[in-house]
């Protein structure tokens, strides 16, 4: 079986293709939600072994998942999810949005009236 080299796959006991994120499928030839193989179609993929599937952030359709429902990825050409970085709705801090910028309040809601019955 052959794993898809953009993926940094491993093996696992039986030989099957371990992808890093956002790579999923047997040999990591699909993208995970909210990224999109590149412009290389994917006719000529199978036509041609040389050409692997290479994810990047689709940011017409970002998952709202990749900055936590709370932001959009910055506009940029990334393949990993590590090289994202959000721009974060107000109150909302972090690479990913994953936290309240008021550390009094408490996430995912960011708001002092469900902060407060958290908290007290």
């Amino acid at each position: 079986m052959k794993c898809n080299p953009h993926a940094e796959p491993k093996l696992d006991e039986s030989g099957r293709c371990i992808c890093a994120a956002p790579y999923t499928g047997d040999q990591c030839d699909r993208c995970d939600t909210g990224f999109k193989p590149s412009d290389v179609k994917e006719t000529e993929i199978r036509e041609d072994s040389k050409h692997h599937v290479e994810c990047v952030v689709d940011f017409q359709h970002a998952s709202s998942a990749v900055c936590n429902s709370h932001g959009r990825p910055k506009s940029g050409r990334f393949t990993k999810i590590e090289e994202i970085t959000c721009d974060c709705e107000a109150g909302f801090g972090g690479k990913y949005c994953d936290f309240c910028k008021d550390n009094t309040q408490a996430y995912p809601a960011c708001s002092e009236k469900i902060s407060a019955s958290i908290y007290d």
